[in-house]
C-alpha cells in the first residue's frame, strides 16, 4: 500500500495560523508527523513500514496548483459579475487557500 499525503514536521505546527488556515480550508482538522502516522500503522497491524519524503518530485504540481488559484479567483468573480448562484463559503475557503 502507497500512502501519498502531506505531513507536518511537528505536530504542534499543526497550530501555526498560516497551516490552521490552509487545513480550515479544506476542512482537515490536522495532518500527522511522519512518526505518528508510522505508529498508527503499526497499532493497525502494518509491517514492513517505510517512509520517504517526495516534496521535490510533488513540487511541479503544487506550483501549478497555484496557478490554478488565479483561475479559480477569476471564476468567482465572473460568478459575482454574472449574478450566477452565490459561491458558498466553503469554495471561497477553497479557493482562498
Amino acid at each position: 500500500m502507497v500512502v501519498a499525503d502531506g505531513f507536518v514536521s511537528d505536530f504542534a505546527n499543526n497550530d501555526n495560523s498560516i497551516v490552521r488556515q490552509w487545513l480550515d480550508g479544506w476542512q482537515v482538522n490536522y495532518l500527522e508527523t511522519p512518526q505518528r502516522f508510522e505508529s498508527l500503522m503499526q497499532q493497525a497491524g502494518f509491517n514492513n513500514i517505510n517512509y520517504r519524503d517526495i516534496s521535490k518530485e510533488a513540487s511541479h504540481s503544487s506550483r501549478r496548483l497555484y496557478k490554478f488559484y488565479f483561475l479559480a479567483s477569476l471564476y468567482l468573480a465572473w460568478k459575482k459579475i454574472n449574478f450566477s448562484k452565490p459561491s458558498t463559503e466553503m469554495q471561497k475557503k477553497n479557493i482562498a487557500t
